[in-house]
């Protein structure tokens, strides 16, 4: 039988700053691919005088615990009326469409994830 030890010190902090890294680097490539989900959102949106559209923004993105936290949404001067038009499948719009920010999300939900771990290594430098 043969034995062998290693140092597994020198990986284990590499894969410790890796980590680190991923962490750093992740909230920037949230942000960046979740402001092009807005870009999206806006277009979307029903446009009369452009107050809503206008009112689409992202929050910066948080950690909280291990889960990255990225807020999105419209409103501001909007927001009387903002949940109404999003919400109201029968009303009828000469341009944009009801679930303007939720029809996004759900046809990105199985890709967004992707791209911002394929920001984050580029971020990192690994890809």
């Amino acid at each position: 039988m043969v034995n062998m030890s290693a140092n597994t010190a020198p990986a284990s902090l590499a894969l410790r700053n890796l980590a680190k890294s991923a962490r750093a680097n992740m909230p920037r490539a949230g942000f960046k691919h979740m402001n092009i989900e807005m870009t999206e959102m806006k277009q979307r949106v029903p446009v009369r005088f452009g107050i809503l559209r206008d009112s689409g923004q992202v929050d910066d993105p948080r950690w909280e615990g291990d889960t990255l936290v990225i807020e999105y949404g419209f409103g501001g001067a909007a927001s009387e009326y903002a949940e109404k038009v999003h919400e109201d499948l029968d009303a009828y719009h000469d341009n944009g469409q009801a679930k303007y920010a939720e029809s996004v999300i759900n046809e990105s939900a199985a890709f967004l994830p992707q791209r911002i771990a394929d920001e984050t290594r580029q971020l990192m430098g690994l890809s």
